[in-house]
């Protein structure tokens, strides 16, 4: 009899997880998923009962588990959390509020790439490895204390192996090499991996450009887009994530070229030209931070059409009395503050 009871009651009773509970509508499967790339290279996950109002109290996990080679991609949709401290759409604090956590795993500790509240879409994110972890937290109030409905969220997964790359000819090994050649195109667009989302941590993707030797040709680079994380002179010291450059057929930069990092680049630095038909870049970024990366376009040139090129804009520049003149002026002010060092 008391067994019987006890069956009856763990039947109508709401599931219980370690931190709240469920509403009587919700149960542990909507809030504890697994999800494996051998069942699904990609799909759709929401809080539970999205686009109805989810119950408080609650925490909420979802695990994603790829193939060694693969990385996992989450694009949040649609993210509407209660959240009355200020703006929703632009919070400045998450903690001790209902919030959505993503954490990666690094040497087999779990790190936080971000901590997400109020409301928010389309936000992107990438884990250096196949494992990736989504928690959300609904913290306990009362019912009567929410003014508005609060759907939760919707997002997308995807297990991928061509690390959100989509143009070029990616290594055969899956490997973050991608190789663009005047052959197939003599010009087109690159970015860094999960464009336009942050970057993932501890990745390092080349891009190799091939031109006609015969042809004589060159390969011209120009960021649309920069934001890499990091400070000057970019290196492993300062904690930076890079873009450098090489025009030798290894993996070594050269050290005529600088590196870059930051999310300022002078009109000089946007523009990067190959010595010769062969040239690679190089993007790296550690595990300490992430950002939004770049957008570049590239365009194989013949070297002396290149020149030519170069040598009207020159003319042009002498030729404009102005421009001329504005030169004159800056390196007026240069040697007056020099001067004033000095001094």
């Amino acid at each position: 009899m008391l067994l019987s009871l006890a069956i009856l009651i763990s039947v109508l009773s709401p599931s219980l997880t370690s931190k709240g509970k469920y509403s009587e509508n919700d149960s542990a499967s909507d809030c504890v998923k697994t999800f494996k790339s051998e069942e699904g290279k990609e799909g759709t996950f929401t809080s539970p009962r999205y686009p109805e109002e989810y119950s408080s109290g609650q925490q909420c996990k979802y695990e994603f588990i790829g193939n060694p080679e693969e990385r996992v991609q989450v694009i949040f949709e649609e993210v509407q959390l209660y959240y009355i401290s200020n703006d929703a759409k632009d919070p400045t604090e998450c903690t001790s509020i209902d919030s959505i956590r993503v954490q990666i795993k690094d040497e087999g500790d779990l790190k936080d790439i971000g901590l997400f509240c109020g409301e928010m879409d389309n936000r992107q994110l990438m884990s250096p490895n196949q494992f990736m972890e989504v928690i959300f937290d609904s913290v306990e109030r009362e019912e009567s204390s929410i003014k508005a409905p609060f759907k939760g969220f919707k997002a997308r997964y995807k297990f991928l192996t061509n690390f959100g790359i989509y143009t070029g000819i990616q290594d055969k090994a899956d490997k973050c090499i991608f190789t663009f050649t005047s052959r197939q195109a003599k010009s087109g667009m690159f970015t860094s991996p999960n464009y336009p989302g942050d970057y993932p941590r501890n990745t390092e993707c080349q891009y190799v450009f091939k031109g006609e030797m015969e042809e004589e040709e060159i390969v011209q680079i120009h960021f649309l887009t920069f934001s890499v994380e990091g400070i000057k002179p970019c290196t492993e010291e300062t904690k930076s994530d890079s873009v450098s450059f090489s025009n030798f057929g290894f993996r070594i930069s050269d050290r005529k070229m600088s590196k870059l990092c930051g999310n300022f680049l002078s009109t000089h630095q946007r523009t990067v030209t190959s010595d010769g038909p062969y040239f690679r870049v190089i993007f790296k970024s550690n595990s300490v931070y992430d950002d939004k990366g770049f957008e570049a376009s590239y365009q194989f040139k013949k070297k002396k059409d290149n020149n030519h090129q170069q040598s009207a804009e020159n003319n042009r520049y002498m030729n404009n009395p102005a421009a001329s003149f504005r030169s004159r002026i800056n390196s007026l002010v240069f040697f007056v503050f020099f001067l004033l060092v000095l001094c």
